[in-house]
C-alpha cells in the first residue's frame, strides 16, 4: 500500500504540476491538435511508453517478491 501511495502521488504531481503532464493530456485528447500546437507527439508518446514500461517493471518485481517465484504467466488477467 505504501508503494501504491507513493506512485499515485508521484503520478498526480507529474500529470497536474508539470509541462509533461499538460503535454500528455493534450496528446491523449487530440494528437493532431497537439502536433499543431508544437508538441512533438511521436517523441512524447515514446516517453510515455518508457514510463509505462518502468511502472510495469516495478510491478513485476513486487509480484515476484510476493510469490517468491518467477513465471511467464504471472500477472495474466491482471488488466
Amino acid at each position: 500500500m505504501i508503494i501504491f501511495a507513493l506512485v499515485a502521488i508521484a503520478g498526480w504531481i507529474l500529470l497536474n504540476r508539470t509541462t509533461f503532464g499538460r503535454r500528455t493530456i493534450a496528446v491523449g485528447g487530440n494528437a493532431e491538435a497537439a502536433r499543431l500546437a508544437g508538441i512533438r507527439v511521436q517523441r512524447h508518446t515514446t516517453y510515455l511508453y518508457v514510463l509505462l514500461g518502468s511502472a510495469c517493471g516495478i510491478d513485476a518485481v513486487m509480484l515476484i517478491a510476493r510469490t517468491t517465484t518467477g513465471s511467464a504467466t504471472h500477472g495474466q488477467l491482471y488488466e
